[in-house]
């Protein structure tokens, strides 16, 4: 007796065909029911021809990705359209933190053009104080200017993350900065902030610079001593990545030279 010979069984063929009209063969199952293998040779087809459609689909896509890398997408999505967009570089400093302090923004328009550049002396600030004044001027020019859509551009990571949300504002004087950067956010039509090193900032970094050296009564440091004007040269040595004079002394704000003395006590040849 053959597999369809088992008893029992079932049919699966609709009334008034009969089984013997469709070549299958019936296979035992374990709780001592037959199936159809008619039934597994449907399965297999849907599933071969979903295989098919999925493989099509597949070249398709890689043939686009050789041709035009820009529309080879499975999830189209729509082109963001950079008209209308400020790009505002923005950095604060303060030398002594709190110290004489300054910001710099630099602006461009979405083809590189410079749009304005800005730059205020703060008096005796924090750094932090003077990164979110760049911030405010700069949305307050923004406002001022009709400019709709601005991107900043930072390379203070803790006032980037603050905007974002990501970090707690918690100093009592960056709160009130905070809040009135918000609110002029809210104010535009759409707004990015982005953190950088400082080396991607330098426009910025300049401006600021340039800020304090106004505030502190002197101009940027020349590249070269005035004539008739020799080096000084003062004695020090290190600590902590901190160098302590052994004579002599320096103002504030002034530039120096160091040059290490590879015969002094404790100096690695």
């Amino acid at each position: 007796m053959g597999l369809s010979g088992l008893e029992p069984r079932y049919s699966i063929f609709p009334e008034g065909i009969e089984e013997e009209d469709v070549p299958c063969v019936a296979v035992p199952l374990k709780n001592g029911y037959t199936e159809s293998i008619s039934t597994l040779y449907s399965i297999r087809e849907n599933a071969l021809t979903l295989t098919r459609t999925l493989f099509h689909r597949l070249i398709q896509y890689t043939f686009l990705m050789t041709q035009d890398r820009t529309s080879a997408t499975l999830w189209p999505q729509e082109k963001v359209s950079n008209e209308g967009w400020v790009t505002a570089y923005c950095d604060g400093g303060s030398r002594g933190n709190p110290g004489p302090a300054g910001y710099g923004v630099f602006l461009q328009n979405a083809d590189g053009k410079t749009v304005g550049e800005l730059s205020e002396y703060l008096g005796k600030k924090t750094n932090n104080f003077a990164e979110y004044s760049g911030l405010l001027a700069a949305l307050d020019y923004a406002i001022q200017q009709g400019i709709p859509k601005l991107k900043v551009v930072a390379d203070s990571e803790l006032m980037v993350k603050q905007i974002k949300g990501q970090y707690k504002v918690n100093s009592p004087e960056l709160r009130p900065l905070y809040e009135e950067a918000k609110r002029r956010i809210g104010k535009l039509e759409a707004f990015q902030i982005q953190h950088v090193l400082r080396g991607k900032n330098q426009q910025a970094d300049r401006l600021a610079n340039q800020a304090m050296d106004k505030g502190m009564g002197r101009s940027a440091a020349p590249a070269s001593s005035p004539a008739g004007e020799k080096p000084q040269t003062l004695r020090g040595f290190v600590k902590g990545g901190v160098i302590h004079l052994v004579e002599g002394e320096l103002p504030d704000g002034v530039f120096v030279r160091i040059t290490r003395d590879p015969g002094a006590p404790g100096s690695r040849s």
